[in-house]
């Protein structure tokens, strides 16, 4: 007989996942763009009217005026040069890729 599991999401951020090894079954993240797609600037847009929709339904998902930035893994150049903005991505893309792997179980996939 099959046995029906029903999946358990998550939100949390790359730079902190609080779980075991061997936890999850899958992880997704997008992938890097670089400094082509502002993705936390372009988010704020659409934090806002769900925060204004249902931001009183999940408040401790809501709790800041804009979408959390500090650490954020991008290419931006705001402080440093195109070469630096590359390889800070680089490096902290593939540290966290490979955390991932701990996370997953032995059938899983990332």
């Amino acid at each position: 007989m099959n046995v029906i599991r029903i999946p358990s999401i998550f939100m949390a951020s790359a730079t902190e996942l609080p779980f075991p090894d061997n936890y999850f079954d899958a992880v997704f993240t997008d992938p890097p763009y670089y400094d082509n797609v502002p993705y936390s600037y372009l988010s704020d847009f659409f934090y806002v009217w769900l925060k204004r929709a249902i931001g009183d339904l999940y408040p401790e998902l809501f709790s800041t005026p804009l979408t959390p930035k500090s650490k954020e893994i991008v290419a931006y150049t705001n402080n440093r040069s195109w070469e630096e903005a590359k390889k800070t991505l680089r490096t902290c893309s593939a540290n966290h890729l490979r955390r991932y792997t701990a996370f997953l179980n032995q059938t899983a996939s990332l």
